[in-house]
């Protein structure tokens, strides 16, 4: 019998509003404000999305009266071209974006709705696929193209200072990057083997854990780990895709890929996982990739110890390339997946009032999606 079997159960909501989903719960809608100097400000809801057009940044934050996210001004400078990803910082202060042409790396600070690049003193070494925060948001890693395929930077007020270099490497190109909501790790998805690097974070100081014994079978693109950093995930280009890790002091456990109630394969997850992240859906941890092929995304419940129910949606029209969940303090139970094909996103939610439905659609090509924090007031 499904989970779902004594919810309310209502259907998810595509961009274009089709009720397309098989399984859904609706929640409340809730208001999130507060009042400042007796003036009522709500909670930013904002969505990113890294674009293929100058200036490679659009920001769009939801009207709460007509429900549409409204485009938000461009940064005041355009970012190096060729879009990778893009990262707000925890504080919603500063904006990570990164790409594959030189610079390779643009950082803004925000101020309001307004973004203004900052100067970095040291670029990445080259190309740059993924950029992420520690979850003190004194640390911004990225992962790029050449040796050392991953540079950290520090943070102090708007000064970013590039650390020594870890004394191991990843073993190729930094394709993927992601800290742990707990601070103690960072995870990089590589090119070679072993596929994943993870290293424990002390400080300033990065020590490479011993590779785990089960490595993934293919070229490393992303890493997520979960809200409780307990497990790690890594998709990569060969069957099954997707290889998860128990999170343990000195080492990483590989975990079995046997869903749930044998409901759903490994098999089934189909093509190469182009990016992977954690969420919440309809009051439970969800798993979700993005891939380059039929039907292009992934949505899987985790029960903390196994799979459960898999979400089955209208599938998007071509590659998605990226997937954003809010943080929880914005309305949650959505979700958004950049693509490769017009309009350029693919969007769900469990309410009509609740869809990332954008009043333009992004200009081309979207590579990196990403929620600004929810609980952060503009």
């Amino acid at each position: 019998m499904s989970k779902f079997s004594n919810n309310k159960i209502k259907g998810f909501y595509n961009n274009q509003g089709a009720n397309t989903a098989q399984t859904g719960v609706v929640s409340a809608r809730e208001l999130y404000s507060k009042r400042v100097q007796n003036v009522w400000t709500e909670k930013a809801d904002i969505v990113t999305f890294a674009s293929g057009t100058t200036p490679f940044i659009y920001n769009y934050k939801k009207n709460p009266v007509t429900n549409i996210y409204e485009a938000m001004p461009a940064p005041d400078v355009a970012a190096n071209a060729n879009p990778q990803h893009v990262a707000w910082s925890p504080d919603g202060n500063y904006l990570a974006y990164v790409g594959t042409s030189s610079p390779y790396l643009s950082i803004y600070k925000r101020n309001g709705i307004n973004l203004t690049k900052l100067t970095v003193a040291t670029a990445p070494a080259g190309g740059s696929n993924c950029v992420t925060w520690s979850p003190d948001g004194t640390h911004l890693a990225v992962a790029h193209a050449t040796s050392p395929f991953v540079t950290i930077y520090s943070r102090s007020g708007d000064t970013f200072t590039k650390l020594a270099n870890p004394a191991s490497l990843p073993g190729g190109i930094g394709n993927g990057c992601h800290y742990s909501p707990d601070g103690l790790y960072l995870a990089i998805a590589h090119s070679t083997s072993p596929f994943v690097a993870i290293y424990s974070r002390s400080g300033d100081t990065y020590t490479k854990l011993t590779n785990p014994a089960g490595l993934p079978t293919g070229t490393g693109y992303s890493v997520a780990f979960n809200r409780t950093s307990s497990v790690l995930a890594v998709a990569h280009n060969t069957t099954p895709f997707i290889t998860l890790y128990d999170v343990q002091p000195t080492q990483f456990v590989k975990l079995p890929t046997t869903f749930q109630g044998g409901m759903f394969q490994p098999s089934a997850l189909v093509g190469t996982g182009f990016f992977v992240t954690w969420g919440r859906l309809t009051g439970y941890d969800v798993l979700a990739v993005a891939h380059s092929a039929s039907p292009y995304y992934t949505l899987l419940s985790w029960q903390g110890s196994g799979w459960g129910d898999y979400f089955s949606l209208s599938p998007p029209t071509g590659a998605t390339t990226s997937v954003a969940f809010p943080s929880l303090g914005v309305n949650g139970n959505k979700f958004v997946f950049a693509s490769s094909v017009s309009p350029y996103y693919w969007s769900f939610s469990d309410d009509t009032n609740n869809i990332t439905a954008l009043s333009t659609n992004p200009p081309a090509a979207t590579y990196g999606v990403f929620w600004f924090p929810g609980d952060k007031y503009l």
